[in-house]
């Protein structure tokens, strides 16, 4: 089985903050790095494709000429619960952060999940993925 992993384009917002999941706007310049990876893509002929449902995942997965992509809720990023959308400079003044910071990959953030828990939310799908039918596949 082959299995295409790709990331979206680039987000607009300023860097250091912690978006995980946050639905955030993309740079301007989505349609020269889509381009980029839809040329990539050209002579591949996928069997099934699935993205995130956020939109800077779907957005690209339409650029690329795949407007019917599944939409699955366990590839998304992490969650940073009440950290979404918060600089790293304010989540160093939240206590909790401390015991965060320390061991993020067992902790999770406040509301959101710990590394941990995203890795399994992920592997769960890729399982699925791996023992599935299809032989060429991209996520």
């Amino acid at each position: 089985m082959e299995i295409y992993l790709i990331r979206h384009t680039s987000v607009d917002i300023p860097a250091g903050y912690a978006y995980g999941q946050t639905d955030v706007p993309l740079r301007a310049t989505f349609e020269e790095e889509a381009e980029k990876v839809k040329q990539n893509l050209t002579n591949l002929v996928f069997e099934k494709v699935w993205s995130s449902p956020l939109s800077r995942c779907i957005r690209l997965a339409s650029f690329c000429g795949y407007p019917d992509a599944t939409k699955e809720e366990r590839i998304k990023e992490i969650s940073f619960g009440e950290w979404e959308m918060k600089s790293w400079e304010e989540l160093s003044a939240d206590p909790r952060a401390e015991n965060w910071f320390a061991d993020w990959l067992h902790i999770p953030a406040p509301g959101g999940e710990s590394l941990t828990q995203q890795y399994n939310r992920v592997s769960s799908f890729l399982d699925e993925v791996r023992n599935s039918h299809y032989q060429k596949v991209c996520v």
